[in-house]
């Protein structure tokens, strides 16, 4: 207790001041955290659990861990997503093809007769102008966003690995239960 009242001026605020501060204060403070709680565990659209299939058409940023920055612009119709791709390359912008996938499958629950989860699995492949295949496996994650690994399909070790996510866009809800 005496770090608090030490955080709140020192000494010279006793333990009843300080009450009476938290109890001012706790309908403004509890308030938006309780609302935001709900928010998070409450099984919704927005949080995914109910979508069957997303839709990714539009353009995106990939945002890979080793520095190279991918963008796309992505057509979907259904779970086939096909488009272009871009990123800036040694001497000039690299670009490619993009074909894959957008696949949702149901998990029963264990234990649940009605209750389902889905998992949802992106696959694209960008052929590159200049011969190499990128693979970008990934999946929708809270917040709908879209994070995942990437490697060259060339190279059978996968020494170039590296990760990815994106910031710019979210994934939409194309069909739900």
């Amino acid at each position: 207790m005496r770090e608090i009242l030490g955080f709140f001026g020192g000494s010279k605020m006793d333990k009843t001041t300080l009450r009476r501060f938290l109890i001012s204060t706790s309908p403004l403070i509890s308030a938006p955290f309780v609302i935001g709680l709900a928010l998070m565990l409450m099984p919704s659209q927005i949080a995914g659990q109910d979508c069957r299939q997303w839709n990714v058409a539009g353009n995106w940023a990939l945002r890979q861990d080793n520095k190279i920055n991918v963008n796309m612009i992505l057509r979907q119709t259904r779970d086939q997503i096909s488009g272009t791709a871009a990123y800036p390359g040694r001497k000039h912008v690299e670009r490619g093809t993009v074909k894959g996938t957008f696949v949702t499958k149901e998990v029963p629950r264990p234990g649940a007769k009605t209750i389902s989860n889905f998992e949802y699995h992106l696959h694209l492949e960008i052929k590159w102008d200049y011969g190499e295949t990128g693979v970008y496996d990934g999946n929708v994650q809270y917040g709908l966003k879209l994070q995942g690994d990437a490697y060259i399909k060339e190279d059978p070790r996968r020494e170039r690995w590296t990760t990815w996510h994106t910031d710019d866009n979210v994934a939409r809800c194309a069909k739900t239960n």
